[in-house]
């Protein structure tokens, strides 16, 4: 490989870096909102059922409507990671 490719390759990494680094709270919230979106969809077919249910959305789900709007007004500017953020609901909680 000639050098002014691994100069270009070698200056661009802490940009690639950063660019991974920078939407790892979206990754996160993602993660996090998709158990919580699971179980929203569950069915309480019993108490055992309901109680764990009821456990599983304090743990996925609360704070996420406020971690939302937080990742979009963070994020207004990328289009990418908006449209990631609009496929979910605003206000579950």
């Amino acid at each position: 490989m000639p050098t002014y490719r691994v100069v270009t390759l070698l200056a661009l990494l802490p940009l690639l870096s950063y660019c991974a680094k920078s939407t790892e709270d979206v990754a996160a919230f993602q993660e996090r909102r998709t158990k919580c979106d699971h179980f929203r969809g569950e069915d309480p077919y019993n108490k055992d059922r309901a109680q764990f249910i009821a456990e599983q959305l304090k743990k996925y789900c609360a704070g996420t409507d406020a971690e939302l709007a937080q990742l979009k007004k963070k994020y207004a500017g990328d289009h990418a990671v908006m449209n990631r953020l609009n496929t979910y609901e605003e206000r579950i909680e």
